[in-house]
C-alpha cells in the first residue's frame, strides 16, 4: 500500500527503477544517428554550410525516454488506486455475520460486495473465514474454512422475505469462536430492529468486545403496512424508517398478469413516519388488483398481495318489516346498510321478495341478507338454491314473520314456534350475555356490553353444536349456520334492529358481518368444492407461491409448510411459513411480509456504545491501462521526434523498417499459430462440458461449479471421463469442440449481439446442443401461460432473433427419459418447471429450414429449474446452494437428469432402438 491509497499489486517490479540512472548516462553518451550525405563533388563545392551533428542526444529527448521507461516499469508493477478500507483486518480469523432479511435487499449488491472484499482480504492474509447469515438460524454450519469456500457460500446467499431472528445465532457463535484465538467479529447489519437487536448486540460484545458493525443509513426503507378497501377508494397505508426529512413516491397496482392497472402518489411530511396512498377506482377494478408495490423499492415488505378477503364485494339487503319506514334510523335496512358500507357495496331492494331476489342473483351479489322475511317463494327456491351452491351466503335475521313459518329449506336449523324473551312464556330472569364464539368466529373477542332480551329458539337436533357459531352464556344458540355446496345459510336468532338485542349497535356486529362476507365464494369455479381450502375451520392451506427477499413471486422453498385456515390471520412469516400465497390457484390466501401491527424501528446503536461504520464498496481502480497509454504516447512522440532529427536517407530506411515491423505485428505469428493449434488439438482430443459466460460473477461461478459437479458424477457413474469444464466466450472461442453448451440466462447480462446469435445458431445447425436455463422456474404464473417470468421473456426475445425450431414439452416416451436413468421429470433447484425440447417435424429439404434434429438429438433444450445450481458442489463434494422443492431426493434426481442429458447428447437416439425394449420394460416392471 502506497501513500494516499496509491499502491502496487506487484511492487517488487519497481526495483527496475534503479536502472534509470544508468540508462540516463547510456542515452547521454550515445549520440544520435549522424546524417549521411552522398558525395557528389560538384554539389559539395557549391553547397552551403552543412548542419553539424551533435555529439550527444538532447536533454529533452533523454528525459522523454526516461519517462517512457518509468511508465513501463510502473505499468508492469500493476498500480492500483485503493479506496480507504472500511474495516482494518487483524492477523486472526474472520467471523462474518450478515443480515440477509428483506431489509438487506435494497443494498444487497453493495452488501455482498463488502462481504466479498472482507473475505478476499482475509484470504490474502491466509486467515480462515466463517460466515453466518442471520435469517438462516442455527441450522447453518458454523465452521471456519478457506476464503474460496466462504466466497462460494456467499454467492448462494440471498435476502429472505422475513426479519432475522438474530438470537438463534448466539449459542453456535459462542461454540465456534471458543475454539479460535484472536477472532475478528464483523456484523453487516441491515439497521432494522426486529425486537432482539439490543440483546443481540450485548451478546456479541460479550463474545468479542472489539465488535465491528457495518450498516447502511443511505437508503430509506419504506413498507406497505395495510390496506383498506373503502367505499370510494383503495387506501394503502405506508411506513418508513428514516423520518429526517420529507419524501415522496408512488405505489403501483398490478393485476394477476402483472399488468400495471394504476399508480398512486404518496408523500411523507417532515418527521412523519406514516402516510397513505389512494387508488380512486371503481370497485370492479379494485377487485382485480392482485399486487401492490412501492415503485423503486426492491424488497418484500414493499409488496402486498391481495386475495379475495380484500375484494370489495356486493351485498344485497331486503327487509320484510313494513315498520322500517316509520323509524328509518332504527330500521334494519339502515343499520345493516351502514354496517356493511365500510367494506362492501350495498344494494337495497324494497319491491316484492321474488323480484328482489331475482335482481340480487342476476347482479351476482356475494351475500344476500334478509331481515325478518318469512318463507321463500316457491318460484325462487330453485334459483336461490343454485346461487348458494355456487358459493353465495344467505344471511337471515330473526323476526316475528320468520318465527311464524313452520319449515323452510333455507334455514340451517328448525325453529320453535315461540320466542324466548324477558317476561315471556320461555323467559329468563335477566338479559343474557354472549357466552362463546366458534367456527369462523372463534377468534373474536367476547364483548361485555352485548345483551339479548329476545331471540328465536332452535329445535334440539343431534348436530346442533356443529351448526352453532355463537351462543349465549347459558348455552342457547345465537348464530347458527350450515354449509350448502360451496355456500352457506346463516341464521342470526335476533332481529337486525336493536329491539331484541343491542348486538346490531356493537362493534362485534361489524366483525361478524365481515366474516360472513369473506365466506362468500361465488367466483370459485365448479370442481373446487371438494378442496380443503374452502373449509374455513379445519382446512390446511398449502403453500402455492412464495415471495423472495426482493419481492418476486417464486416457487415455495423446500422448507415451506402449510397453514391452518383458522390460524392464518394470526400467522407471521418465517422460514417455514414464507410470505406468499397459500391454497389453490382458484382460491388462495395471501400472507404478506409486513402486517399492520408490525413496527419498523432502527437499531439504537448508541445505547450500546457502538459507533457503526457506513457500509460501502471498497473499490480498487486499476491504473495499469493509464500507464500503458502514457508509455505508448511517449513512445510515439519519441519516434516522431527521432524521425525528424534523421537525414533524408535514414528517413527512407526508417519508413521501410516501420512498414516491415507493422506487417510482422499484424501478421499471424508462427508461435501464436502453434499455440492456437495446440489448444485446438487439446479440445478436439477430449470431451468436456462448457458454459457460456454471462459476465456476471455469481452466475458464472455457480455455472462452473455445477458443471464440475456433473463432470465428477459422470466420471463416477458412467464410462464417460470428461475433462474439466470451461467457460467460453461466444464471440471469441470455437464452439464446435463441445457437445453441449450450458447457457444460464440472467436478465442482468447484456443482450448477445447479432453475430453471437448467428454463431450459436450455426453451432446448433451443425449438431451441437445448447441448454438454455432461465433459472427462475419458467412455469407460467398465476395469470396463466401469458404470465411469463422475466427470464422467459428475455429468452423469448433472444430466440425470436434466431431461426430456431418449434419446441414441445418433453414427451413421456422421449429418448431423454431413458438414455441412462429412467426419469419422469428433470428437476434442478426447482422441481416443477417443464423441460422443452425440439419438436420433431418432417424434413422439407429446404436449405433455409431451422436447425434440425441431428441423429435424434434436440438442438436446444430449455428449462427453468436451475440445473447448475442443483449440481454445484465445493471441493469437498458438499452442495453449495439450497433447493426449493418437496422431494427429499431432489438433488439426486437433478444429478441423474444431468447425466441423462449428457448421455443423450453423446449417444443420440441409440436408446430408442428396439433391442433395448425388453430391458426397459423389465426395469419398469411391465
Amino acid at each position: 500500500m502506497g501513500v494516499l491509497s496509491f499502491g502496487f499489486a506487484a511492487p517488487w517490479i519497481l526495483a527496475a527503477l534503479l536502472i534509470l540512472p544508468a540508462l540516463y548516462y547510456l542515452l547521454r553518451l550515445t549520440p544520435p544517428q549522424p546524417k549521411r550525405i552522398w558525395f557528389p563533388p560538384l554539389k559539395l563545392l557549391v553547397s552551403k554550410k552543412q548542419e553539424e551533428t551533435p555529439q550527444s542526444s538532447p536533454l529533452w529527448l533523454i528525459i522523454l525516454r526516461l519517462a517512457l521507461a518509468a511508465c513501463l516499469i510502473c505499468a508492469f508493477a500493476q498500480p492500483l488506486w485503493r479506496a480507504e478500507p472500511v474495516v482494518t483486518l487483524n492477523n486472526g480469523p474472520l467471523a462474518l455475520i450478515i443480515d440477509n432479511s428483506w431489509a438487506a435487499a435494497p443494498d444487497w449488491t453493495e452488501r455482498s460486495a463488502q462481504a466479498r472484499d472482507l473475505i478476499e482480504r482475509a484470504a490474502t492474509r491466509g486467515m480462515p473465514v466463517m460466515m453466518a447469515a442471520t435469517s438462516s438460524g442455527a441450522a447453518q454450519p458454523f465452521r471456519f474454512a478457506d476464503g474460496n469456500t466462504a466466497l462460494t457460500q456467499l454467492s448462494g446467499l440471498a435476502p429472505e422475505p422475513f426479519l432475522s431472528k438474530r438470537m438463534a445465532l448466539i449459542k453456535p457463535l459462542q461454540d465456534a469462536l471458543a475454539r479460535q484465538q484472536n477472532v475478528q467479529l464483523v456484523w453487516l447489519s441491515d439497521g432494522v430492529d426486529s425486537g432482539d437487536a439490543a440483546e443481540f448486540l450485548q451478546q456479541l460484545k460479550t463474545i468479542q468486545p472489539q465488535l465491528v458493525v457495518l450498516t447502511n443509513t443511505a437508503h430509506d426503507l419504506r413498507t406497505i403496512t395495510g390496506i383498506n378497501n373503502d367505499r370510494d377508494a383503495l387506501v394503502v397505508q405506508l411506513m418508513r424508517l428514516d423520518t429526517a426529512q420529507g419524501a415522496t413516491g408512488n405505489v403501483r397496482a398490478l393485476d394477476r398478469q402483472n399488468r400495471l392497472m394504476a399508480s398512486a402518489p404518496f408523500s411523507f411530511a417532515n418527521d412523519a413516519k406514516t402516510t397513505t396512498a389512494r387508488f380512486e377506482l371503481p370497485s370492479s377494478l379494485r377487485n382485480d388488483v392482485f399486487r401492490l408495490e412501492i415503485a423503486g423499492a426492491n424488497h418484500a415488505a414493499a409488496v402486498q398481495l391481495l386475495d379475495e378477503r380484500w375484494q370489495r364485494k356486493t351485498v344485497g339487503l331486503y327487509s320484510g318489516n313494513p315498520q322500517d319506514t316509520e323509524q328509518p334510523l332504527l330500521s334494519s335496512m339502515f343499520i345493516l346498510g351502514e354496517a356493511m358500507n365500510g367494506f362492501a357495496d350495498v344494494v337495497k331492494e324494497t319491491g316484492s321478495l321474488t323480484e328482489s331476489l331475482q335482481r340480487f342473483i342476476n347482479g351476482k351479489v356475494g351475500v344476500i341478507i334478509l331481515a325478518d322475511v318469512g318463507a321463500i317463494p316457491n318460484d325462487m327456491q330453485q334459483a336461490l338454491s343454485k346461487w348458494i351452491d355456487d358459493g353465495g351466503v344467505l344471511v337471515r335475521f330473526a323476526g316475528l314473520r320468520l318465527v311464524e313459518i313452520k319449515s323452510d329449506p333455507f334455514l340451517p336449523v328448525s325453529l320453535r314456534p315461540n320466542l324466548r324473551s324477558l317476561g315471556g312464556e320461555l323467559s329468563w330472569e335477566k338479559e343474557q350475555k354472549l357466552g362463546r364464539f366458534s367456527g369462523p368466529l372463534a377468534d373474536l373477542m367476547l364483548p361485555d356490553d352485548v345483551t339479548v332480551s329476545k331471540q328465536a329458539l332452535a329445535e334440539a337436533e343431534p348436530d346442533l353444536n356443529k351448526k352453532t357459531w355463537a351462543e349465549l352464556a347459558d348455552g342457547v344458540p345465537l348464530i347458527t349456520a350450515e354449509p350448502r355446496g360451496r355456500g352457506h345459510t346463516v341464521l342470526v336468532h335476533v332481529s337486525a334492529e336493536p329491539s331484541w338485542s343491542n348486538l346490531p349497535l356493537s362493534g362485534t356486529f361489524l366483525e361478524i358481518l365481515r366474516r360472513m362476507l369473506l365466506m362468500s365464494n361465488t367466483s370459485t369455479p365448479q370442481g373446487a368444492e371438494n378442496s380443503d381450502v374452502l373449509n374455513p375451520v379445519s382446512s390446511i392451506l398449502k403453500p402455492l407461491r412464495s415471495l423472495d427477499g426482493f419481492g418476486t413471486l417464486i416457487s415455495p422453498p423446500a422448507s415451506a409448510q402449510g397453514l391452518s385456515a383458522a390460524d392464518f390471520a394470526k400467522a407471521k412469516p418465517d422460514a417455514e411459513h414464507p410470505p406468499g400465497l397459500y391454497g389453490i390457484e382458484t382460491s388462495f390466501h395471501a400472507l404478506n411480509t409486513f402486517r399492520s401491527d408490525d413496527k419498523l424501528e432502527a437499531i439504537d446503536f448508541k445505547s450500546q456504545n457502538i459507533q457503526p461504520s457506513l457500509l460501502a464498496k471498497r473499490l480498487d481502480t486499476n491504473l495499469q491501462p493509464g500507464f500503458l497509454v502514457a508509455a505508448f504516447l511517449l513512445f510515439l512522440a519519441d519516434c516522431i521526434l527521432s524521425f525528424l532529427l534523421m537525414g533524408s536517407g535514414m528517413k527512407m530506411k526508417t519508413m521501410t523498417g516501420a512498414a516491415l515491423v507493422l506487417f510482422a505485428v499484424f501478421s499471424p505469428l508462427p508461435a501464436q499459430a502453434q499455440k492456437n493449434d495446440a489448444a485446438i488439438m487439446a479440445a478436439a482430443n477430449s470431451t468436456r462440458l462448457a458454459f457460456i459466460r454471462s459476465g456476471i460473477a455469481d452466475v458464472d461461478d455457480v455455472a462452473l461449479a455445477g458443471l464440475k459437479g456433473l463432470t465428477q458424477s459422470l466420471r463416477e457413474r458412467t464410462a464417460i471421463e470428461p475433462d474439466e469444464p470451461v467457460g467460453i466466450d461466444l464471440m471469441k472461442d470455437e464452439l464446435v469442440f463441445y457437445p453441449m453448451l450450458y447457457w444460464p440466462i440472467d436478465t442482468r447480462m447484456e443482450k448477445p449481439s447479432k453475430q453471437a446469435l448467428e454463431k450459436a445458431e450455426a453451432y446448433m445447425k451443425n449438431g451441437g446442443t445448447i441448454v438454455f436455463d432461465t433459472r427462475d422456474r419458467g412455469e407460467a404464473g398465476l395469470g396463466g401461460p401469458d404470465s411469463a417470468t422475466p427470464g422467459e421473456m428475455y429468452l423469448r426475445d433472444m430466440l425470436n432473433e434466431m431461426n430456431t425450431p418449434r419446441l414441445e414439452a418433453l414427451p413421456g416416451d422421449h429418448v431423454l427419459t431413458k438414455s441412462f436413468y429412467i426419469l419422469t421429470n428433470f428437476p434442478g433447484r426447482f422441481e416443477d418447471g417443464p423441460l422443452w425440447v425440439e419438436k420433431t417435424l418432417p424434413n422439407t429439404g429446404d436449405e433455409k429450414r431451422p436447425v434440425r434434429l441431428a441423429d435424434g438429438v434436440s438442438s436446444l433444450i430449455v428449462t427453468s429449474n436451475d440445473l447448475a445450481g442443483a449440481w454445484a458442489t465445493d471441493d469437498s463434494g458438499q452442495a453449495l446452494l439450497p433447493l426449493y422443492g418437496s422431494d427429499p431426493r431432489q438433488r439426486e434426481m437433478a444429478m441423474r437428469a444431468g447425466i441423462n442429458i449428457v448421455v443423450y447428447l453423446l449417444t443420440g437416439n441409440y436408446k430408442s432402438d428396439q433391442v433395448h425394449i425388453p430391458d426397459l420394460l423389465q426395469r419398469l416392471g411391465q
